[in-house]
């Protein structure tokens, strides 16, 4: 009969991707080690399979306080594992597709099959349910299957880890002198030992591959170790460390005072409103184009203005592929774009998907426009989220409005209050502070920015014969 515990975890387990000995992404071995640590209270996988191995091999490098090994008689027909059981598939030999076995969480099986839930580890693809044979093609036969062990004696307790606590993985972690990968080693931790953490700070991404990027650091006073080669990778209930970054003032720097505008300012004569600049939305998705785009272009051509193109981002919807939204934005401005035209993603606080996401946007775009794209975010968006990969390369446009919706006259960025620090290693490049603007020329609100540098500086970020 399976526990609470076991139930609950196949219910939840299809869909998530899980990486727990930080090698190779997501292996079919991961699949096993979730599962042990969630079924067996205040249990690390390490004690369950202190000897580890490929798949094949942990049907034999298990500890006896946990799983009972039955091995497989391909000659009694009756004997199939049971619901919870851990069924192992020797593989396909030196040589052959598959040398280092399968393992997957027997969720039913009968005389034919087994429905499990498992991983690919040569696709990458995280845990989901599927129906494999007693032998397949790219797994070779079942050598046998571990059972969980709960009666009559519970496994042996592990005293729970404190919030700030964490266990290394199954190799030896080189603490080093700064989070930095080339920093000096100052400590080898060894694997499976038992680290209490001060906090975590922000440094340099380290990847270990299958998708596993971290910027996070544990921290304590020896020194800095990644996030990433511990259990659990993560930073939950531990401080943040990283000194406070220092933002530019920009009061006494010359800027320029634009708006943004879309088709909510349909109308707007671009050519009389006051502006050394105007963003304007281009694009949206995957198929729209802003109805308004020509004629707020035209009239800011004919006024003088520097000019600017965004799109915003719609990455809620499966058929909204990054290369899709970039594709659309750059087919919508390639006969538009002239030198010195800037470009910028609008990243609402609602888009679901990961900073990677941007960041590919936005290595595309300046691919194919030669600008270095800006990205619009509000401040709780900012610094709620890692855009350490972001920032290294792309300046911030920060939507962040001090007065709310005070309605405010002419360009006044000093009147509308202080500017708010973020966590952008640079502070940001341009700041929208207000949606309530009022400008002659137009009888309704207006979105006021401005750009912090001067016409040269604006055109270095802008477009370039590509």
């Amino acid at each position: 009969m399976l526990t609470e515990f076991q139930i609950a975890w196949m219910q939840n387990a299809p869909g998530q991707a899980v990486n727990r000995d930080f090698v190779g992404g997501f292996q079919c071995v991961d699949v096993p080690k979730n599962y042990v640590q969630h079924i067996f209270a205040n249990t690390v996988w390490q004690q369950v399979w202190p000897g580890a191995g490929n798949a094949k091999d942990m049907l034999f490098t298990f500890s006896p306080d946990f799983l009972i090994q039955i091995l497989n008689d391909p000659s009694d027909p009756s004997q199939i594992p049971l619901p919870g059981d851990i069924v192992v598939w020797a593989g396909t030999g030196d040589g052959g597709l598959n040398p280092f076995g399968h393992i997957a969480v027997c969720v039913d099986a009968d005389v034919n099959g087994v429905d499990v839930i498992q991983q690919d580890g040569f696709l990458q693809v995280p845990m989901f349910r599927a129906r494999l044979g007693y032998t397949n093609a790219g797994t070779g036969p079942v050598t046998g299957w571990l059972r969980p062990f709960f009666d009559p004696a519970p496994p042996p307790p592990v005293a729970e880890l404190a919030p700030n606590e964490r266990i290394a993985g199954t190799s030896e972690v080189n603490q080093r002198s700064d989070p930095r990968t080339n920093a000096p080693v100052v400590r080898v931790i060894p694997a499976g030992s038992r680290e209490a953490w001060n906090g975590y700070v922000r440094g340099d991404t380290v990847d270990v591959g299958g998708g596993n990027a971290s910027p996070l650091w544990f921290a304590d006073s020896v020194g800095f170790a990644s996030v990433l080669f511990f259990d659990p990778a993560n930073v939950d209930g531990l401080p943040d460390l990283t000194p406070a970054r220092s933002v530019p003032e920009h009061t006494s720097e010359p800027i320029l005072a634009g708006i943004d505008v879309s088709q909510h300012q349909a109308g707007a004569d671009l050519s009389s409103i006051p502006a050394d600049f105007a963003l304007i939305k281009a694009t949206e998705g995957v198929d729209f184009r802003d109805p308004s785009l020509l004629d707020h272009l035209a009239g800011a051509r004919a006024g003088g203005r520097r000019i600017g193109f965004y799109h915003l981002a719609r990455a809620d919807t499966p058929e909204n592929t990054v290369h899709a939204e970039a594709q659309t934005f750059l087919e919508a401005t390639r006969t538009l774009l002239r030198p010195g035209d800037l470009v910028a993603l609008d990243w609402e606080p609602s888009n679901p998907a990961d900073p990677s996401w941007a960041l590919d946007w936005l290595t595309r775009v300046r691919v194919g426009t030669g600008a270095i794209p800006l990205i619009y975010m509000n401040q709780d968006t900012v610094n709620t989220r890692d855009w350490s990969r972001v920032e290294q390369e792309f300046p911030l446009w920060m939507a962040a409005y001090p007065l709310g919706k005070q309605p405010i006259e002419g360009h006044s960025p000093d009147t509308a209050g202080p500017k708010i620090p973020t966590s952008w290693a640079a502070g940001f490049r341009a700041w929208q502070y207000t949606a309530s603007g009022r400008m002659p020329g137009f009888d309704g609100n207006l979105l006021l920015d401005v750009f912090y540098g001067v016409a040269s500086d604006w055109d270095s970020l802008g477009a370039a014969p590509v």
